[in-house]
């Protein structure tokens, strides 16, 4: 049975999701969920950020369980990007891009709390791009889950579905 705080009339949306949902590099009026919150004024319901840069499925899952529900939330929607069934990374991952900086706790340092840096880092690999015109990591990601009966797919696939059973334990629609 779902608990319901009697002092909260509106209704309201969890997002759950990676540094895209959280916002990195981009003004909070043009965050996803400040625009849904936007667009849900008037409504009585409310957008409520629960988004983690870094964050791949099962990080979401734990976001969900330890803090989203704790919140009662009457709907959850996993922002789920490309990347994200990419829980574990094995030692010959290629790296996205070539790193802006030589310091990389630095950089994720910078990345996660400078808009400027953000977009000079996202220039940055759009420079790359223009150069290479192959981006090595996408051909990672298709060698690990282009084939639906992987193991890597399986797990991915696995760590989506306890993500929304976890949801629906509890009672909470859910959309990805």
């Amino acid at each position: 049975m779902r608990r319901r705080w009697k002092s909260r009339p509106r209704k309201s949306i969890a997002v759950v999701g990676d540094s895209f949902t959280f916002g990195n590099g981009a003004p909070a009026e043009d965050r996803l969920t400040d625009l849904l919150n936007k667009a849900c004024a008037g409504h009585d319901c409310e957008v409520l950020n629960f988004g983690t840069p870094g964050n791949a499925t099962p990080d979401n899952t734990h976001t969900l369980e330890d803090v989203v529900l704790g919140t009662d939330p009457d709907f959850v929607l996993l922002a789920w990007f490309t990347n994200d069934p990419e829980a574990t990374a094995p030692p010959d991952r290629p790296p996205h891009f070539l790193p802006l900086l030589p310091w990389p706790l630095i950089e994720s340092d910078l990345y996660g709390r400078s808009a400027l840096f953000a977009l000079l880092k996202i220039r940055w690999s759009d420079v790359q791009l223009l150069f290479v015109r192959r981006d090595p990591y996408v051909e990672y990601m298709r060698k690990r889950f282009e084939d639906a009966n992987g193991s890597d797919a399986r797990q991915a696939d696995a760590e989506l579905r306890k993500f929304i059973q976890t949801c629906k334990d509890h009672h909470v629609g859910v959309g990805i």
